[in-house]
């Protein structure tokens, strides 16, 4: 879960070439719609730029449920979503992601929903 390797390299790449992270997911998308196009084969529902600085970027990501029909006896658990957030530091050339709390994912993305 989370991003690829591919999406990761060239966001890096980008970083590099340009000297700042791309403004925008449309942005990001114009130089590279490949790895875009990836995330969506991944599990990947949504994703949006998050907090950043010269050095620093965050991501947010909204992954596919990764479990179907699950049970607890014959009472059906409904899929979730699952919402990570991912943080790249350029000087290292490093990728963490984590698990995120959905409601605070919501509350600091709401004018993206």
């Amino acid at each position: 879960m989370g991003p690829t390797y591919e999406f990761s390299s060239a966001l890096f790449n980008y970083r590099q070439q340009y000297g700042y992270w791309p403004k925008s997911e449309l942005d990001f998308s114009a130089y590279n719609s490949k790895v875009i196009k990836d995330l969506q084969y991944k599990g990947i529902e949504e994703w949006n730029f998050g907090r950043f600085s010269d050095d620093t970027l965050y991501i947010n990501w909204v992954h596919e449920p990764i479990q179907d029909g699950t049970h607890v006896g014959i009472v059906p658990i409904p899929d979730k979503k699952i919402y990570l957030i991912s943080r790249y530091i350029f000087s290292k050339r490093d990728v963490s992601t984590k698990f995120f709390n959905k409601r605070k994912f919501i509350k600091e993305n709401a004018e993206n929903i």
